[in-house]
């Protein structure tokens, strides 16, 4: 979120738990050093989910796999966006994400990407605070049609698209 606002993008970054975020609510702004150094705005932070799906292009869920079947379930229920990316995804995240998309709403079509690890190398210090190390280069992606993987980098964010190739499957993403 730091990172896409400090690049003039309009963020809205959600969490489940609100004690998780509640300093992030109050002052949307998070300092970071390493990479990017200061203060960063961000445009919104919530945990509405609906308040942060609103007028959403792409959703970058950047969360352990662990949860993103409840991730999906909430996505799934308000019918937005129209792009997610699963950052990582984990072993085959896309399919299990999308499955979970359709026990939802079956007409329900988002393109769904993953990724073999999540592009930065970073560590929350303090509730406002984090340490970015790094954004790594040659991160493989790919989406359940491998023909829309290429196509899914070029719809990203312009500071991150570089970072990402294209992967043949989801099984290099995936193993």
């Amino acid at each position: 979120a730091a990172h896409l606002s400090n690049e003039g993008h309009d963020v809205t970054l959600w969490n489940r738990s609100y004690k998780t975020i509640e300093k992030l609510i109050r002052t949307k702004t998070i300092y970071c050093e390493g990479v990017i150094n200061g203060y960063v705005h961000v445009n919104n932070i919530t945990t509405d989910i609906e308040e942060a799906l609103d007028e959403c292009e792409l959703v970058m869920v950047t969360t352990p796999a662990s949860a993103h079947s409840d991730i999906a379930k909430l996505i799934a229920e308000s019918r937005r966006p129209q792009y997610i990316l699963l950052n990582p995804g984990r072993t085959f995240g896309v399919i299990r994400f999308i499955k979970k998309l359709h026990e939802i709403d079956k007409t329900y079509e988002p393109v769904v990407a993953e990724t073999q690890t999540i592009i930065y190398t970073c560590r929350k210090i303090e509730d406002d605070k984090v340490h970015i190390l790094s954004l790594k280069e040659g991160v493989l992606l790919s989406t359940l049609d491998n023909s829309m993987s290429k196509k899914f980098i070029d719809i990203l964010p312009t500071c991150i698209k570089s970072y990402f190739i294209p992967a043949k499957s989801i099984i290099e993403t995936s193993i």
